[in-house]
């Protein structure tokens, strides 16, 4: 009977048993109230679908901005037509969308690009300094840097920095040719008297006849606030003989060896026709003209690679490469576009 009674007791817990868990998971089911319910669960959706649709709409509008045009500002004088045609070329080649925009003859750059007219052109670096020297926006240059070697540079960053603050313009790294002034000098007389820097010049300068252009004679005058002061750095020069002429006479009197020096452009296309000599301005007198390229600031963001791929191509456009391309426009009747193709078949 004992075993039996235990038996049964043995059975009717295991029952109880059964009954309680049953029961404990009943409650649990009745009071059980779910984490997220279902407002917020169609709320989390419509959270998910917007932050979709603001990636959506961002993609396209990222998509939309890279279509944009990139519109090439082609100055009319041949040297930064020359410029603007290489930035063309090279950014086509990246695949990149770009239109040409020609401008007129004594049209503004600068002026085009903040009217909205074009995205991107070449800067020439001293005007714009010496317009800004003018205005008072900027130091003078000599009176800022007791270090002439790094005249170039102070330039540069004086007008970076006012196109990107006042004017919405960012001016990228120059490239290496130097679009100013300087001494030119006949290969003959060169030769004959070992002048191959201005120091040099001014020491063999009573055996040199000079050629005065009227219009950039900046020779033995006394140029204590201005931005150029050739003698004030090398001293007086005492030459042999000194006629001012009009340019076109001065280019004659070089060209029949009536004459031996003068001042002219650095990168003017009779260099290479006549040979002439670039003196080496030894004590940096002259102040170099850079040219940069110059963006707008909200096409620079779309394209930020529009640095690289200009400083990659502009980077063998020296002194001596930019002349010869222009006189290969100017004396040999070259299109612009030979004249490129030229260059970047040189580049390769």
């Amino acid at each position: 009977m004992k075993n039996r009674y235990d038996k049964d007791l043995f059975v009717w817990n295991y029952i109880i048993m059964f009954c309680i868990q049953f029961i404990a998971i009943l409650v649990m089911i009745g009071t059980y109230e779910p984490s997220v319910k279902l407002e917020d669960a169609k709320t989390s959706k419509q959270a998910g679908l917007q932050i979709e649709n603001v990636m959506n709409d961002k993609a396209v509008k990222e998509v939309t901005a890279r279509s944009r045009e990139v519109r090439i500002g082609i100055p009319y004088e041949m040297e930064g037509r020359i410029v603007g045609e290489i930035y063309a070329r090279a950014l086509s080649d990246r695949n990149m969308p770009i239109s040409r925009v020609y401008l007129a003859e004594g049209e503004s750059p600068d002026q085009a690009c903040r009217e909205n007219k074009i995205d991107l052109y070449p800067e020439y670096i001293l005007p714009v300094y010496k317009r800004l020297y003018k205005a008072g926006a900027v130091g003078n240059v000599y009176e800022e840097m007791e270090n002439y070697f790094l005249k170039d540079s102070y330039l540069y960053t004086s007008v970076e920095e006012y196109y990107k603050s006042q004017l919405g313009i960012e001016l990228l790294i120059p490239a290496p040719f130097n679009a100013g002034k300087g001494m030119v000098m006949t290969r003959m007389i060169s030769k004959r008297y070992g002048v191959r820097t201005i120091s040099a010049l001014c020491n063999q300068a009573q055996y040199i006849r000079y050629v005065k252009d009227k219009n950039t004679n900046n020779l033995n005058k006394t140029t204590k606030n201005s931005t150029n002061q050739l003698t004030e750095i090398y001293g007086n020069f005492h030459f042999q003989s000194e006629e001012v002429f009009p340019t076109e006479i001065c280019y004659f009197i070089m060209k029949t060896h009536f004459g031996d020096v003068m001042e002219m452009s650095l990168t003017d296309p009779m260099i290479v026709k006549e040979q002439f000599v670039r003196l080496v301005d030894d004590k940096v007198a002259y102040l170099s003209n850079q040219v940069s390229p110059a963006i707008r600031q909200d096409i620079y963001e779309i394209y930020p690679e529009i640095k690289t791929i200009l400083e990659e191509t502009m980077g063998g456009l020296t002194t001596s490469v930019i002349t010869k391309l222009k006189a290969a426009v100017e004396y040999e009747s070259e299109s612009y576009g030979s004249v490129v193709n030229d260059y970047f078949d040189s580049s390769d």
